[in-house]
């Protein structure tokens, strides 16, 4: 029998802090741009979130345990909770990861380092710049991180803890910091650490510095562009004017999101939930047509036909995302699919055990 591990990234960004008060305006939070979005065209629907969640604060210990009980519920094991850490002891969005941890919440997770830098695109502005500081700087994260790791709740694969890194391309000095990781691991005990790099192709070098690669946004490198969007690409670029999103059929991508000549067991397929990134980023944003539970479950089913073609005995699964609301792609129930791509992944996961035995 082959394991799976599912798991959805979790955005915590859901909170106030000081620092988006002062770049955002006091309170500010992702609800406030979910709430001002508005619709682009006549087809154009806005996903907005419902009871039993609807909107929360994820400095609330019983909205933690409350989504968990969900997600768990509709058989998802566990969340990739997105980790900000910018190099020299910076952090943001930490709380809610830190209230897990402090009050031992019945909350399943592993954390992602989202290692990029924040930018105000709108203006062009640098608001936290990402540094890769070497040895000290890496020693001093993962020991912050340790304390997670040592815990229960923590997602383990044979033991190791699951650490995710978005941007592996942007480490200098990538070799030396998963060297120095697993040794660490292993002088707390562990039998190393379970490392899955993002956005690496598939030839690339550092896929042998991991257990396991993905590459979420390769959909994205194409794109299968309508006339429509070259032009509106080509006058923003010229002319400096915004006609509006750019609209893609999610059908023309669908190849794209998990390639059938895939064939080794260190690839991680990538699920995607929708894409509407217009509540963020307005007249620049980028929307996903005809991505529906329908298309879920289709790229479920090609995550199943990869996993038994590459063979192993465990496998891992991405789901994007379980609240990624100013980027559209959303496991929560909401307002258009109610509880449709959850109800889509519980279906998947018991055909799939079902296989399994």
């Amino acid at each position: 029998m082959s394991a799976l591990t599912s798991l959805a990234f979790y955005l915590p960004q859901f909170h106030e802090i000081p620092e988006n008060d002062e770049w955002w305006g006091k309170g500010f939070t992702e609800w406030e741009n979910l709430r001002a979005a508005r619709k682009w065209s006549e087809s154009h629907v806005i996903r907005r979130p419902i009871q039993p969640l609807g909107e929360y604060s994820l400095i609330d210990a019983a909205t933690l345990e409350q989504q968990w009980a969900l997600a768990s519920k509709f058989e998802i094991d566990g969340f990739a909770v997105w980790d900000y850490w910018f190099g020299g002891g910076r952090q943001l969005l930490e709380k809610p990861i830190e209230l897990v941890l402090r009050h031992r919440l019945n909350f399943k997770y592993c954390l992602a380092w989202a290692n990029h830098s924040w930018m105000d695109k709108s203006r062009n502005l640098l608001l936290c710049e990402q540094q890769y500081l070497g040895h000290n700087d890496y020693e001093l994260y993962f020991n912050r991180l340790c304390q997670h790791f040592e815990t229960d709740n923590y997602i383990k694969i044979d033991d190791r803890p699951v650490f995710i890194i978005f941007n592996p391309y942007e480490i200098p000095d990538f070799e030396r910091f998963t060297d120095q990781w697993r040794a660490m691991a292993e002088r707390r005990g562990f039998p190393g650490i379970y490392l899955v790099a993002d956005r690496l192709w598939d030839d690339d070098s550092r896929i042998g510095l991991v257990d396991k690669y993905s590459n979420s946004f390769r959909f994205m490198s194409r794109r299968n562009k309508l006339f429509i969007n070259y032009a509106k690409e080509y006058f923003s670029a010229q002319f400096a004017i915004e006609f509006g999103p750019r609209n893609f059929d999610f059908r023309r991508l669908e190849k794209d999101v998990i390639p059938r000549n895939i064939t080794t067991n260190k690839f991680v397929p990538t699920a995607i939930t929708g894409w509407d990134t217009t509540p963020r980023h307005g007249r620049r944003g980028v929307v996903f047509e005809n991505l529906d539970p329908a298309a879920f479950r289709r790229q479920l089913d090609a995550a199943a036909a990869h996993f038994e073609i590459a063979g192993g005995s465990e496998h891992v699964l991405f789901l994007k995302s379980w609240n990624e609301w100013a980027e559209g792609n959303i496991l929560e129930p909401d307002s258009v699919f109610g509880s449709q791509f959850l109800e889509t992944f519980k279906e998947f996961r018991t055909c799939w055990t079902a296989g399994q035995g």
